[in-house]
């Protein structure tokens, strides 16, 4: 888990809070278009209400798992 403190000090740098919440979801909205997920029923990012977010996909550096069922590639697998 990735806390939104911990966003906020990587991204704005410590002491700017301008727009930031506002910045993260934007932010977080786009990751989430990129990989066809949804904030509802997440596959990928969860979202943690006032603590932060989280990445719930498995990620796969071996070649094998790396190829989806239907042949395609894939870098992103659900969790099981």
């Amino acid at each position: 888990m990735v806390s939104r403190e911990e966003l906020r000090s990587v991204v704005s740098g410590p002491g700017t809070y301008a727009d930031f919440e506002q910045r993260l979801n934007h932010c977080i909205k786009e990751v989430r278009a990129a990989l066809a997920d949804q904030a509802v029923a997440p596959l990928y990012i969860e979202t943690l209400p006032r603590r932060g977010c989280r990445c719930i996909g498995r990620i796969s550096t071996e070649a094998d798992e790396n190829v989806a069922p239907d042949g395609e590639e894939a870098t992103w697998q659900r969790r099981a």
